[in-house]
């Protein structure tokens, strides 16, 4: 399918300006041409046919780069086409963010694998958010650093990039460093997991806050809720604190938090989420939890979730993860439920057309999301994996979905 056509000069230098300052144009790809045989008209690249064939191919591809590099470079440039995206923005996040990573090659190799992003270990992750309040998001989750760096390493890479981002010296930066010196475990702890820090960066908003993801799997229960409670604490949401605290007394079910996450820009700290995975993932607990926290008629919304992706009674726990999310702001809670497609069992195509289901039930527009796969899965072996995660949120505002995307595809 073609992504996105641009005819005029204007357009070419632009596309050709955005290519050349990531070093992806070649005099091969950027054919000399005539005054007189007119303007180029450009169309969005394929990564090559024979990529997913070639898995560990590094540094042999027509630039020298990794062949992944290569691909999701590619995907980036029809995104800025297909959404109308800022390029030199988009550019910048994506060289700050996720370039250094995706140029390594032995994602999957012994000892562990690289980011727990994804199951393969590449660093990248396409996501996109359509909300009945009409707002959209759309974006990438990156993990900084390379694989030869130690988890404390990759942590501070994270936090000079954001720092960049945010601007140093700034509310935000200053909060930052609190914020993620309350939630982080000690550096000794985390090196014997895949992460320490990754990232989310929306690409449509570009004065959108950057999401840092903050690993919360090491320790006790209680020791992980510890954290979050103090990282709430230092940002002046004691009282918030209290609430989850007394809605996790009163749960049938155990709550284990794995990560928590929160925004952050130049103004500070915005909206704060604590992942939590349950040992049993009923949809009836699911929401009496959001309900606890005050998210109005939490129950009967996420019916319409259960209706399409759930078989039987209840969902495997390994695929559900559900997400507590405070609004500064306003001093109330949202919740999110996550849907891990792969541990659902669920082809590609059955979460496919689920997907367009919950979206019609919900009035939100199915378009975007059909670009995006279709920009994902261009080019690719057709018997991959590329729709990850799905994802529906109960705000004040109403009802989002997210759909979370490999660049690349997994094999099944």
């Amino acid at each position: 399918m073609v992504l996105a056509e641009r005819a005029g000069l204007g357009a070419r230098v632009a596309w050709e300006a955005f290519e050349v300052e990531r070093g992806l144009a070649t005099s091969k790809e950027r054919p000399v041409r005539t005054a007189s045989q007119g303007p180029t008209v450009r169309t969005a690249w394929m990564a090559p046919s024979s990529f997913m064939n070639r898995p560990d191919r590094i540094n042999d591809g027509p630039t020298g780069l990794s062949p992944r590099y290569e691909a999701i470079s590619q995907q980036l440039t029809a995104a800025v086409y297909q959404f109308g995206l800022d390029g030199s923005i988009t550019n910048r996040r994506f060289l700050l963010l996720a370039k250094t990573g995706l140029l390594a090659g032995a994602f999957a190799r012994l000892p562990r694998r690289f980011s727990a992003i994804n199951y393969d270990g590449l660093p990248f992750q396409w996501f996109l958010s359509l909300a009945t309040d009409g707002s959209r998001r759309f974006g990438f989750l990156a993990d900084v650093g390379e694989p030869r760096m130690t988890i404390a390493e990759r942590i501070m890479a994270t936090r000079e990039a954001l720092r960049e981002l945010v601007g140093a010296g700034s509310l935000g930066d200053i909060r930052l460093d609190s914020t993620l010196n309350a939630l982080l475990p000690p550096s000794a702890e985390l090196e014997h997991t895949l992460m320490g820090l990754c990232v989310a960066t929306d690409l449509l908003d570009q004065a959108a806050p950057i999401k840092v993801y903050a690993n919360q799997s090491v320790g006790q229960r209680a020791e992980r809720f510890r954290r979050f409670y103090h990282a709430l604490e230092i940002l002046g949401h004691s009282r918030a604190a209290a609430q989850i605290e007394a809605t996790r007394d009163a749960s049938p079910v155990d709550l284990t938090p794995l990560y928590a996450s929160f925004d952050v820009s130049a103004e500070g700290i915005g909206r704060i989420k604590l992942y939590s995975r349950l040992h049993e993932a009923a949809p009836d607990q699911i929401g009496l939890i959001a309900e606890a926290l005050g998210v109005s008629d939490a129950a009967h919304r996420l019916r319409l979730l259960h209706a399409v992706f759930m078989s039987g009674s209840s969902y495997p726990s390994a695929a559900v993860d559900i997400c507590i999310e405070l609004e500064p702001s306003r001093g109330t809670f949202g919740f999110k439920v996550d849907l891990d497609i792969m541990r659902l069992g669920l082809n590609e195509e059955v979460a496919h057309f689920a997907l367009l289901e919950l979206l019609s039930h919900l009035n939100l527009p199915s378009r975007p999301y059909i670009n995006l796969r279709e920009l994902v899965k261009a080019g690719l072996d057709p018997v991959t994996h590329h729709l990850l995660f799905v994802s529906m949120a109960l705000r004040r505002g109403g009802e989002a979905v997210g759909a979370y995307f490999h660049p690349l595809g997994i094999k099944l």
